[in-house]
């Protein structure tokens, strides 16, 4: 067991998230970066359960926009089926969220506690994109800062 840990701490994380799941279909985990290049994260637990997959948020709004999760997450499963590499997903606004495949690098670096919660590296995990106010994405120069911030951990929209 990993030092810092206090006894029963990894135990108590399990139940917490396996009573979020039972209750809400999905836990949703938040991580600060201390490193500025990689920045916070949240992602969800519990999609795999249903065969769908897990979902990310990368950068500056990740805790800001961490409820939407609970949204994407639920509308994914009352549908019937995951949501897909590419897809757009109104949330309601003027620009639709992408979809993106958060690929080994998400499930290796971001997404840690569903392996560890599954006990398999095996499991689909999209990168939900958000576009900045005027529909500019990651990558273009005029993206406004906190949108601009999301660390791509693979192929963005275009």
């Amino acid at each position: 067991m990993i030092g810092w840990f206090k006894r029963g701490f990894v135990e108590q994380l399990g139940a917490t998230i396996r009573n979020n799941i039972d209750r809400h279909g999905q836990h949703v985990t938040s991580v600060g970066s201390r490193a500025p290049r990689d920045g916070d994260f949240v992602y969800t637990v519990g999609n795999f359960e249903a065969g769908m997959p897990e979902l990310l948020i990368t950068g500056k709004i990740a805790n800001a926009f961490a409820p939407l999760l609970n949204h994407l997450g639920k509308l994914q499963r009352d549908r019937g089926f995951g949501f897909r590499v590419g897809e757009a997903v109104s949330l309601g606004g003027k620009f639709p969220v992408h979809m993106i495949d958060a690929g080994e690098a998400g499930r290796t670096q971001c997404a840690l506690l569903v392996g560890s919660f599954y006990g398999t590296a095996d499991f689909a995990l999209l990168q939900v994109l958000f576009p900045d106010p005027a529909g500019r994405w990651p990558g273009d120069p005029r993206c406004a800062e906190g949108f601009s911030s999301q660390r791509i951990m693979r192929d963005a929209p275009s």
